[in-house]
């Protein structure tokens, strides 16, 4: 099973051109990120993208050689934000870990972080069991929560979990609103396991 996903894992990259170590990326990227109804970006993404800048995150929109893979974690309620990366690049994997104190207007809808813990993290299992994982849950291709067919979210408050894919041709953003309560929908299942396997492994 285990060389089953890791053939899987570089075939995604293969097909998403990033597999090796080329110097170049290129300047056509496929972008897929989420819009309401209006036609207005996602508020997630937008509030995503500006503590990328005040963290001065490489903007993964512009394409990254090979995999970088990002989980915001948004708590509704309470004013700290949670930063995962797992980035393969040069053939290995590294991980780092983000705590942010953010302020938020609501006027202006902006976040402002206000302060920042960041430290380097290996997974308990090791890179290569954690990746192929990842893998196999779907994380770089699960669809945004809103475009599922048939799941309508009522819930006002809870924690979002925002998920950026960065490739050599491609970017990926989409989000999941309280996964847990929408289990009977797998891709939702998927997420919740996701981050079960983030927490088992990083988590002391």
């Amino acid at each position: 099973m285990k060389i089953v996903i890791t053939i899987k894992l570089i075939l995604f990259l293969i097909i998403c051109g990033c597999y090796g170590q080329s110097k170049h990326i290129e300047t056509e990227i496929k972008k897929e990120i989420p819009t309401w109804s209006d036609g207005e970006v996602d508020l997630f993404y937008k509030l995503t993208k500006q503590k990328r800048e005040q963290l001065k995150l490489r903007d993964l929109e512009e394409g990254f050689d090979s995999l970088q893979i990002r989980v915001w974690i948004d708590y509704s309620l309470i004013d700290f934000r949670e930063l995962y990366t797992f980035e393969y690049q040069n053939n290995k994997w590294e991980g780092v870990y983000y705590f942010m104190r953010t302020d938020w207007n609501s006027s202006n809808l902006t976040e402002t972080i206000t302060e920042t813990k960041r430290k380097i993290i290996n997974p308990k299992s090791g890179w290569k069991d954690f990746s192929n994982k990842l893998i196999e849950l779907e994380i770089t291709t699960l669809p945004n929560m809103g475009d599922i067919e048939g799941l309508v979210d009522g819930w006002t408050d809870g924690t979002t979990y925002n998920v950026e894919i960065g490739t050599k041709n491609n970017y990926r953003f989409y989000s999941y609103h309280l996964p847990d309560k929408f289990t009977e929908f797998w891709q939702a299942q998927n997420m919740v396991e996701i981050l079960k396997l983030i927490e088992e492994e990083f988590i002391e």
